[in-house]
């Protein structure tokens, strides 16, 4: 990791409350705009439809007062046919009831309304998709880039919560895990609010092939709809132009402030400098401390094949790896079936990253996705077959293999990825009602892993929406999961992977990152907290607001205590699964996110300082966690050293300026010998000779010169003696001018010397 140089400046992120999205619409009341948008130039009124529905023509006479083109009604130009046009669906919508709610006495445009009671699964598991609210579009299609409006009134009525989770959600047959909608995640209140959702769609589909629908799926709750519409502005308005519901998201009063304290307390140590002579005076000295690398992990995901093409974009992209991050993971070639389909693969892009002196993690020996090709193929086989000891076999023997294969050069391994939604392979080997967290055969894999893992290398989870979004069921099954593994005999968890692949309805306040992240320290019981995954990606996210979110997404992240490594699932768009990377776009330009994450880490949390010696000779500095390279100016000369900060406690670095006296040249034998004198602070019986170099400056602060070829008396002349003869290679010196000697004493302390010759 390098600090990267020529970038242009960006202001910071507000810390205020409220992060401005879009202009307000979203909390207008049920009648008319609010009157700052009085007087606003429309469009001919006339080109506005004109529906005999009072409700939708109030929509009309809202609408056509903003600066945009007019709109379409789709589905029908009245409220009651719209409404007619959803029924329920989904994989679990037999979990559902529905009826229809007279909304005459409530303070509402709207007549139609309809009440969905959500009830439970039998294992207790959430599915927040499983039971839709949903209408297929018969009447016209869509095309890339049109803009489209839904409408809609929520409420939760009181029963299952404060509360109701509902997402709403445009998409079309042939991408039906895409959701066009610019903010479709709505926590409904006890009173009806109106909701505004504008939407990019970002594909094409026929008539009859596609539609919008809710996601009332969250068990055990109640939701009232009503007021429906949807608006079709085909190409003539951006979606951003439109009203939203969502114009703000309230960050807690604060936390940047505690974010900032908790970083000071557990991401710095406060350091001193001391320069004395022999005698133990203080020495006036010019001091400059330069941050090389942070201890803590700032790093992203990285595509084998790009790394051995030849070409300009896989140029820059091995230059931005080392320039921006320290940390590596490779996307697919230690995964199972692609190691072992490729092993030369896989090895020749971890010894590239190991000689950028990057650190790795592995990802991942086990993952039972047939659909990520990370199976090899005769595993998916013996599955097919139902041979479940050929699979735990196999199993078994891939996690020693590859674990064991790379040895320290990773540093934590992904044992088991997604545990918890991909169940196959647990579910084959001890049986379809096995609980998937708390299987024998997971036992086993992790037992396995610890086992032949080297010291230090850290056993670790890796799942997603354990931390994005409200999958609330989703964290209960990987919390137990954790703990599951924590309690296991044999087992030494040492590390808990949370994905965090947010969209925009995903975000979370720093008050809910950091109650997500205190649950599963807890119960990680001293495992280190990883995000692994992170990436923004939704078309229609601000790449602004994605900005403002990563700021206080990584500085929370980065200020809590257990949290050790922060990897992005890709940096440039070109290098991406969803071709939406947080730092660059295809063509390499910067996002604004770029410049937030280069300011956090290389500016606002990077330490390089420089200054003198006080009276007591010493530099007192608070610096963040990592590597350093220290220099001191005496006048005499200079000594350099590296040294790094890994904890935040306070730190000493004691230098002693000492007397030298250079006796010979090396002519003759080719030795040179040097008396190094005591002083009244230091005696040369405590040198530890085994560190001690000697020569020309330049070669000496390179840690280059000569070694001690030969000290007299076998290790020193004796303590109390007022100097200590030490002979040094003559040739290997390259004595010039002025001679250097630099060492440790058996304490630590740096002791240097310099002699004019």
């Amino acid at each position: 990791m390098t600090d990267p140089t020529n970038r242009e400046e960006r202001p910071q992120p507000s810390s205020d409350r409220s992060i401005r999205r879009r202009p307000f619409l979203g909390t207008v009341g049920a009648f008319g705009l609010a009157a700052g948008l009085a007087g606003r130039v429309g469009a001919d009124d006339a080109e506005w439809p004109s529906p005999d529905d009072s409700y939708y023509g109030e929509l009309v006479d809202e609408l056509s007062q903003l600066d945009i083109a007019p709109g379409e009604f789709v589905y029908a130009d009245n409220e009651a046919d719209t409404h007619e046009a959803y029924d329920l669906a989904g994989e679990h919508e037999d979990l559902a009831d529905r009826e229809s709610l007279d909304v005459s006495d409530d303070d509402v445009p709207f007549a139609e309304a309809t009440r969905i009671e959500v009830g439970e699964l039998e294992d207790g598991s959430v599915d927040p998709w499983g039971v839709n609210f949903q209408a297929t579009v018969d009447d016209r299609g869509v095309s890339v880039d049109d803009t489209l409006l839904g409408v809609a009134y929520l409420r939760n009525p009181g029963t299952g919560g404060s509360t109701a989770d509902v997402t709403y959600k445009t998409t079309d047959a042939d991408n039906e895990a895409e959701n066009y909608v610019l903010n479709g995640g709505v926590a409904a209140g006890q009173e009806w609010e109106r909701y505004f959702f504008p939407i990019n769609f970002q594909t094409s589909g026929d008539s009859g092939e596609w539609w919008t629908e809710f996601w009332v799926g969250i068990e055990g709750q109640t939701v009232d709809i009503g007021g429906l519409a949807l608006l079709d502005f085909g190409q003539d308005v951006d979606a951003n132009e439109l009203p939203s519901w969502d114009d703000e998201i309230d960050l807690e009063d604060g936390w940047e402030e505690d974010a900032d304290a908790r970083i000071q307390e557990h991401r710095t140590a406060d350091l001193t400098v001391s320069v004395a002579d022999a005698d133990g005076d203080a020495v006036d000295a010019d001091v400059a401390l330069e941050m090389q690398d942070h201890e803590f992990t700032f790093g992203t995901a990285v595509d084998a094949p790009r790394l051995q093409e030849d070409d300009s974009d896989a140029e820059q992209y091995r230059e931005h790896i080392p320039e921006l991050f320290n940390g590596t993971v490779l996307e697919n070639q230690h995964k199972w079936r692609f190691f072992e389909d490729n092993q030369d693969l896989a090895d020749d892009a971890t010894d590239w990253i190991l000689e950028q002196d990057l650190d790795i993690r592995g990802h991942a020996c086990l993952w039972s996705s047939r659909d990520s090709n990370s199976i090899p193929e005769d595993v998916e086989d013996a599955m097919d077959e139902g041979d479940a000891e050929y699979v735990a076999e196999r199993s078994l023997e891939h996690i020693e293999t590859i674990i064991e294969h790379y040895g320290d050069d990773i540093e934590h391994w992904d044992v088991v990825n997604e545990a918890v939604h991909e169940t196959e392979m647990t579910q084959l080997i001890d049986g379809e009602d096995v609980d998937p967290v708390e299987a024998p055969i997971l036992e086993e894999w992790y037992e396995t892993a610890t086992e032949v893992a080297p010291e230090g290398v850290a056993i670790d989870v890796n799942d997603y929406n354990v931390l994005s979004g409200p999958y609330e069921g989703t964290r209960d099954d990987y919390e137990r999961q954790i703990d599951f593994l924590v309690d296991a005999d044999g087992v030494d968890l040492g590390g808990i992977g949370l994905q965090s692949h947010f969209s925009r309805g995903e975000q979370l306040t720093p008050g809910e990152i950091m109650d997500a992240l205190d649950r599963y320290a807890e119960a990680g019981d001293g495992a280190a907290l990883r995000i692994t995954e992170f990436d923004m990606a939704d078309p229609n996210w601000l790449e602004e607001d994605k900005a403002d979110f990563f700021h206080w997404f990584l500085k929370t992240f980065f200020s809590h205590p257990k949290a050790a490594d922060f990897l992005m699932w890709g940096f440039w768009d070109d290098e991406h699964w969803q071709d939406d990377a947080p730092l660059f776009d295809a063509d390499w330009n910067p996002k604004p996110t770029h410049d937030v994450y280069t300011d956090l880490v290389f500016e606002e949390w990077w330490t390089d300082e420089t200054g003198e010696t006080d009276a007591d000779g010493t530099f007192d500095v608070t610096a963040f966690l990592g590597e350093y390279e220290l220099t001191v100016d005496t006048g005499d000369g200079e000594i350099a050293t590296s040294f790094s900060l890994e904890e935040p406690t306070d730190e000493s670095i004691e230098i002693v300026l000492v007397d030298i006296d250079v006796r010979g040249s090396g002519q003759g034998n080719g030795r040179v010998p040097v008396h190094i004198h005591a002083g009244d602070a230091f005696d040369p019986a405590d040198v530890d000779y085994d560190t001690v170099r000697f020569g020309n400056p330049d070669l000496v602060t390179a840690g280059d010169g000569s070694d001690v070829v030969h000290l007299p008396g076998g290790g020193g002349n004796g303590r109390g003696n007022r100097s200590q003869l030490v002979h040094f290679d003559g040739p290997s010196s390259e004595l010039e001018d002025v001679a250097m000697v630099t060492g440790r004493t058996t304490d630590g302390d740096i002791i240097v010397g310099f002699d004019r010759l």
